[in-house]
């Protein structure tokens, strides 16, 4: 895949590429790797566990989510699901199981840290997005750096660079702290101060680590993959970040989450102390979704509730 991305010019000034709101092109569609059949090969390929089908709820400030048991329906089902029904299905950590998308990820992340010097991705991670045509991903905060590349379909996405009366701190912390979930109150109000982007295929975004964003479909099945990275700046803001969650349960008010110098040294030594309490306590992440429904094409919506278990309302588009 030759040129797999462009960058605007005045992106490739060091720290730009991570502090920005920008879209940008790429090449991913070259690959063969996004038609139906590839992406059906690749769900009857991977374990199931790395599989999310989920439904959403149709309003944004109502949070209302549901999973699918999706055993014993292949990719071609799975996929014929979603452009008949309002679904969300993710193919989780791909690079670690598909050395193909492996491959074509890094191309990018490869080139983008050409074209930035200074610019280094670590811990690198991807998961394949697909999606009907009026699904919806809620107002959330991730927790690494992000991009999404938009493969196939048309997407908004509504970015909120200016969020910092919107989150309380203490939610925000136990976001970055994996010890709640990612979504996080939303009112409409907060569009007023949001970039929206129209997303078409081949075209990419990213933006500033943790900024809150949401995900409206447009038209068509939506295909994307996103991924995330650490650069090594990011990745100290969470530990430090982390730390000073821990501090305040200790009454101190900690104001910053310093990357360097004595400041970032003493959160360390905080930090691994958290890390090494938590490894003997066997911490788990709380948010773990429930499954409660199954594919059914003759259902309304193609959803059957599980036996014993109640189906979400989701509404109606």
């Amino acid at each position: 895949m030759s040129a797999p991305l462009t960058l605007p010019d005045e992106i490739r000034e060091p720290g730009t590429v991570e502090s920005t709101v920008f879209t940008a092109t790429h090449r991913l569609d070259d690959s063969g790797l996004y038609t139906d059949e590839s992406l059906a090969r690749l769900i009857d390929a991977v374990p199931r566990e790395m599989l999310g089908f989920s439904a959403m709820g149709t309003d944004p400030e109502n949070y209302v989510w549901g999973e699918a048991d999706v055993d014993g329906f292949d990719g071609a089902t799975l996929l014929e699901a979603v452009k008949r029904g309002r679904f969300w299905l993710t193919v989780r950590k791909v690079m670690e199981v598909a050395p193909d998308h492996a491959a074509a990820v890094d191309e990018l992340y490869d080139a983008l840290e050409n074209l930035c010097p200074g610019f280094e991705a670590t811990r690198r991670s991807a998961n394949i997005l697909i999606s009907s045509p009026t699904a919806m991903v809620y107002y959330h905060v991730d927790v690494p750096q992000n991009i999404l590349w938009h493969v196939r379909g048309r997407k908004r996405v509504y970015v909120y660079p200016d969020w910092r009366d919107d989150v309380p701190e203490d939610l925000y912390e136990a976001v970055l702290d994996a010890d709640r979930e990612e979504d996080v109150p939303y009112r409409r109000a907060f569009d007023d101060r949001a970039e929206v982007y129209d997303l078409n295929p081949g075209e990419w975004i990213t933006w500033p680590q943790n900024t809150p964003h949401r995900v409206e479909n447009l038209e068509g099945l939506n295909v994307s993959v996103s991924t995330e990275h650490y650069t090594p700046r990011a990745l100290r803001y969470v530990r430090s970040v982390r730390a000073n969650r821990t501090l305040r349960k200790f009454g101190l008010r900690p104001t910053s989450a310093p990357t360097e110098g004595v400041g970032y040294a003493a959160r360390m030594g905080v930090f691994t102390a958290k890390r090494l309490a938590e490894k003997y306590a066997a911490r788990k992440a709380v948010y773990e979704y429930p499954t409660n429904f199954r594919i059914d094409f003759d259902a309304e919506g193609c959803m059957a509730p599980i036996e014993g278990r109640e189906l979400p309302e989701f509404g109606r588009v």
